[in-house]
């Protein structure tokens, strides 16, 4: 079952990615504007087909629309634990700087996701497209280097054939100037094999 709050912070998200206000979100989703206010105002007894008009009118598929709360879920619930807890390991004066380094991460993603066409053109199911490959491997540019293993444990557009395979040419690529980056491609490119990657 999904999560109220997030539930209610993806919508947010819907509304601010399409300009639209809730009553506009409501009428996409052909719901009455009251399931929608409930929505809003947390109530808990929004009705699975509601919660799947909505994610048509945003024009995401099953499998984005559930990446995309769990995006949310996770920057939401690393934003409530104690700072000490999520924070391990930061250093620097503010221990909230890593906190918010990684749900601004979260939140990136999940943005992505939702602003992803839900069936690119010449979309290759089966995770063998190079076009998918080289957008996926732009989008992890966008992030932190010590974040590409985390971010490719938990978003599955980064587990497939042809990501294992762009990170492959770009680990051969980078290994006369930096073999040190070269190592950690090929080490991500197997994990994305291990993922599922590889099938």
């Amino acid at each position: 079952m999904t999560d109220p709050e997030d539930l209610r912070l993806v919508v947010g998200l819907v509304c601010l990615s399409k300009g639209w206000n809730r009553k506009q979100l409501a009428h996409a989703a052909g719901l009455h504007r009251v399931s929608v206010s409930r929505l809003e105002h947390g109530v808990r007894n929004l009705s699975g087909p509601s919660e799947e008009a909505i994610r048509g009118a945003a024009g995401l598929s099953s499998d984005s629309w559930r990446a995309l709360l769990a995006a949310v879920g996770r920057a939401r619930r690393e934003m409530t634990c104690p700072p000490d807890a999520s924070t391990k390991g930061s250093t620097g004066a503010d221990p909230l700087a890593g906190l918010l380094a990684l749900t601004s991460i979260r939140l990136t993603d999940a943005l992505d996701t939702l602003l992803a066409p839900a069936n690119p053109v010449g979309a290759n199911p089966s995770g063998t497209n190079p076009d998918e490959a080289a957008l996926a491997w732009e989008r992890l540019q966008r992030h932190p280097k010590e974040t590409h293993r985390a971010l490719i444990e938990e978003a599955p557009e980064f587990q497939t054939p042809a990501f294992a395979k762009r990170l492959g040419a770009e680990s051969e690529a980078v290994a006369p100037v930096d073999p040190e980056r070269s190592l950690e491609l090929a080490n991500l490119a197997r994990r994305v094999t291990e993922l599922g990657g590889g099938r």
